[in-house]
């Protein structure tokens, strides 16, 4: 039985595609000429974009940063084939590059759409990822930290070897 749900045009979600037409997963969408690009294809800006509108400015940084988001995937390959054992930094890593790829992913994606208001804050979470992996590089037992991240402790509850918070703020301090 094939699955097919009505809705908007080339909407799909949880394994339908809502245009009524079947999913394909060849890469092409049945009834279209167009194929959908994988995540190792270059995205190109559509035409749209603030990035081919003011070429001069914005296009070389556009296609740097599509660039950079598939070169995520190329360095996690390689990460990962470095031991065939994986470990728990090896789990926090490939998370963090995992988010890191899908932030840019997004950020290019709104840029695009001219949706800097909510692409600016992904700069943030960018950021954070940073200076996560900044502190666990830092760390005397990163494994250790690896391993409190994987069971749940949050960032902001952990204390480096001279017991202060990774907030920056002095334990006890009540937040204003």
């Amino acid at each position: 039985m094939e699955r097919r749900y009505r809705g908007g045009a080339g909407a799909r979600f949880a394994g339908y595609n809502m245009d009524s037409r079947p999913l394909n997963l060849s890469g092409r969408v049945s009834g279209h000429d167009s194929v959908v690009p994988t995540v190792y294809e270059p995205r190109l800006p559509p035409e749209r974009s603030p990035a081919l509108l003011h070429q001069a400015t914005l296009f070389r940084p556009r296609v740097y940063l599509d660039a950079l988001r598939r070169h995520h995937l190329e360095l996690v390959k390689r990460f990962l084939a470095l031991d065939p054992g994986i470990f728990s930094l090896d789990l926090f890593i490939t998370a963090l590059a995992r988010r890191s790829y899908h932030l840019v992913d997004g950020f290019v994606a709104l840029f695009d759409e001219w949706n800097v208001i909510s692409a600016a804050p992904i700069l943030r979470l960018q950021l954070d990822n940073l200076t996560r992996l900044s502190y666990v590089c830092r760390a005397p037992r990163a494994d250790e930290v690896a391993d409190a991240v994987i069971k749940g402790v949050e960032f902001r509850h952990m204390r480096d070897a001279d017991g202060k918070t990774t907030t920056g703020r002095p334990s006890g301090r009540a937040r204003r």
